[in-house]
This record gives structure tokens, C-alpha cells and sequence, in this order.
């Protein structure tokens, strides 16, 4: 549908610098430390990440991350280990490097990059990752039959959220065009 007024691209919104965002900063996983053999007692190694390498070791609870001490717990629900946030003690699975310091992404008052991506249009990651999934990836684009329950009412949610996604696109293009209007015979 064409007159979305450049919503469609609107990836990221001015109003978040992107320094606040996850993808802006080293982020380390415990479940990735773990398949790598660094969350054991006495491991130690160096893990390369885009930013750079840091240098790890494990010893006595905690993991030092380039001479930086992060204490480490047993997960609630898994075999492995996990973190314990250095600055609110909290369980993470992820710590981020902002700054020199490492910390939860609360904890840095960073957010995630998903929250402001495409936000202008309801229910529209959603719609894509359904179309993903029954393997119809173009947007409004007609969906194969298919006999298989399951893809069916996938198809009929596509069919609801893609009607309301016009809707609302049809909405608000029909309120930008009416101010447009008025502004422009305002000055007349």
C-alpha cells in the first residue's frame, strides 16, 4: 500500500539515541561463556567479540571479565551457571559493557532495539514472523492452501491482523491528508 508517509522505514526513532540501545554495546551471555568451556572453575580464556576481546577467567563463584568481577550463580531451572549483576545482584542472562562497567541492560537503562522498530504499525511483527512461519513472506501477498490444521488458522490470523494493519494504515494516511487539507485552505 503506497501513502504510509515513510513509516514503513522508520527503523529507528531520533527520539532513542543509540547509545541506549542493546545492539550498541558488548554484550556477553552466559549461555555462550558456558558452550565455551569458561563458566567452570578455573577456566580461562579470551572470547572476540566485534567490539574487541576480552580476557576471562573463572575462579572462586565469580568470572572476571578483563580484571572486571562478575559473580556467577547455578540457573534456577538448567545445569549451567549464570549471572549475578553486579550492580543490583539481580539473575541475568546477559551483561552489557557500557562505559567500562558491566551490568544488566536495566541496570544501564538501555532498551532494546525491538521496542522502536516499525512501532508505528500494530501487530506488524507479528503478521511477518506468521507469514514466516507457514512460508508466505510477502506482505498481503495471497497464502497457499494448505489442508493442514495448524497453517489454517495461521492463514485466517494473517488474513485478521493484515485487514486491521490496512485499516489502521487506511486511518491515519485519511486524518494526515484531512490536516493537510485544512492547513493548506487555513492559509488561502
Amino acid at each position: 500500500m503506497v501513502g504510509c508517509f515513510g513509516l514503513m522505514d522508520d527503523r529507528h526513532h531520533a527520539r532513542v539515541p543509540l547509545d541506549r540501545l542493546t545492539t550498541s554495546h558488548v554484550c556477553l551471555t552466559a549461555s555462550a561463556l558456558w558452550r565455551a568451556g569458561l563458566m567452570v572453575e578455573g577456566a580461562s580464556g579470551t572470547l572476540q567479540t566485534a567490539h574487541g576481546g576480552c580476557q576471562i577467567t573463572t575462579r572462586e563463584g565469580r568470572i572476571f571479565i578483563d580484571a572486571f568481577p562478575v559473580r556467577i550463580a547455578d540457573h534456577p531451572h538448567l545445569r549451567w551457571k549464570i549471572f549475578l549483576c553486579p550492580s543490583c545482584s539481580e539473575i541475568r542472562h546477559k551483561l552489557f559493557r557500557v562505559d567500562g562497567r558491566w551490568g544488566c541492560y536495566r541496570c544501564h537503562r538501555l532498551t532494546h532495539a525491538s521496542r522502536h522498530h516499525d512501532r508505528m504499525l500494530p501487530n506488524l511483527h507479528r503478521v511477518k514472523r506468521l507469514r514466516r512461519k507457514i512460508g508466505a513472506p510477502e506482505m498481503f501477498s495471497p497464502i497457499a492452501r494448505c489442508e493442514r490444521r495448524q497453517h489454517k488458522s495461521i492463514a485466517i490470523e494473517i488474513r485478521k491482523l493484515e485487514m486491521a494493519l490496512l485499516d489502521h494504515l487506511r486511518v491515519n494516511v485519511c486524518s494526515v491528508l484531512k490536516k493537510r487539507h485544512e492547513r493548506r485552505s487555513s492559509r488561502s
